[in-house]
């Protein structure tokens, strides 16, 4: 294994449990010498927050590999983050196995990032699967006058700590559309776990989220405050998808919640399961496996993925190479 010292200090416990329902599993058919004698493999997915798609993603992912510890020996856990960027961080530092990430954090990360810990390219950064479009959701209350995004110059925008996906995909929008410095200084950084409550205490005008619809932020079960989601107008789109190619042109479909009285047209960045060069193909191989296997289960599980046949989430070599262990994969199955 690949990992450093304090990855199996996090890692011990993880292999204990599991060791011992193993055990509590299937000693009565086979004994105990056989549990004691299985090597146990304990790997990491880093996610995301509970309320956005990336840390149920992740939890789904494992609970399907973990059905098969007896017969492949892993073990997977999920380690929840601020997102894309802490993610990278991780996967590159040996922290984790696994990574759920933005394609502008990845492209960023490939060329050489200033919002990573290590600024130089990531040659060794490897695309398991593409999985779906995450949706630039920009958040207003209700009863405002705001009503698309170049309404916001000079507003309090939450747009998250600098370096997280939040904020850099923000500066890359509003580089495109050539705001001048002075309509950035009032950019928020509450926490995404703070900032509908200060949405809605009126602390800041907007938030920006990055995510997948349609999303358990926006139900009523979590609504702090009457709010809207508001887009971008096609000028704008045009502009930006010139200046950024990551970016794609999306919508969020009338009805998808109650507020959405009409399509609101914004814009995209796919999301992607990566992994370092470092992580042995035959993990990867086993994760992509145990994925296609409960491909139809993960697609009741997240509603973003209802609409995506699991072969489009082969990767096409963008932003990054595609690990060896998912290629033997896709290739085996042909």
């Amino acid at each position: 294994m690949y990992h450093f010292l304090p990855r199996r200090l996090i890692t011990t416990l993880q292999t204990v449990i599991v060791l011992v329902l193993g055990f509590l599993m299937v000693a009565p058919a086979q004994g105990i010498d056989h549990i004691v004698a299985q090597s146990i493999t304990p790997i990491q997915i880093s996610s995301g927050g509970p309320l956005g798609v990336y840390y149920p993603t992740a939890t789904a992912m494992c609970k399907f590999l973990n059905r098969s510890v007896r017969d492949l020996g892993i073990t997977c856990a999920v380690r929840p983050s601020r997102g894309s960027v802490e993610n990278l961080n991780r996967l590159r530092q040996g922290d984790v196995d696994f990574a759920l990430v933005q394609s502008d954090v990845i492209q960023s990360a490939w060329n050489g990032s200033e919002y990573l810990n290590d600024i130089t390219p990531y040659e060794g950064l490897r695309v398991v699967l593409d999985l779906y479009t995450e949706t630039y959701t920009v958040v207003v209350r209700a009863n405002t006058t705001i009503r698309i995004f170049a309404d916001l110059k000079g507003k309090r925008i939450n747009v998250g700590p600098p370096g997280t996906g939040h904020y850099t995909v923000t500066k890359s929008i509003t580089k495109a559309l050539q705001w001048a410095d002075v309509y950035t200084k009032t950019f928020m950084d509450f926490d995404s776990s703070d900032q509908m409550a200060a949405l809605c205490d009126n602390k800041i005008d907007a938030l920006v989220t990055i995510i997948g619809h349609p999303s358990s932020m926006f139900s009523d079960d979590n609504k702090l405050c009457d709010v809207r989601i508001i887009g971008f107008s096609k000028a704008s789109i045009a502009r930006i998808m010139s200046d950024q190619n990551y970016m794609v042109e999306t919508v969020i479909p009338k009805g998808l919640y109650s507020t959405a009285l009409n399509d609101i047209s914004t814009l995209g960045v796919n999301a992607h399961l990566v992994a370092d060069i470092r992580t042995p193909d035959s993990i990867v191989f086993e994760m992509v496996k145990s994925i296609s296997e409960n491909y139809r289960h993960l697609q009741l599980l997240i509603p973003v993925f209802q609409d995506i046949p699991f072969h489009q989430t082969k990767t096409e070599g963008r932003p990054a190479p595609e690990h060896p262990g998912a290629t033997r994969f896709f290739d085996s199955a042909n």
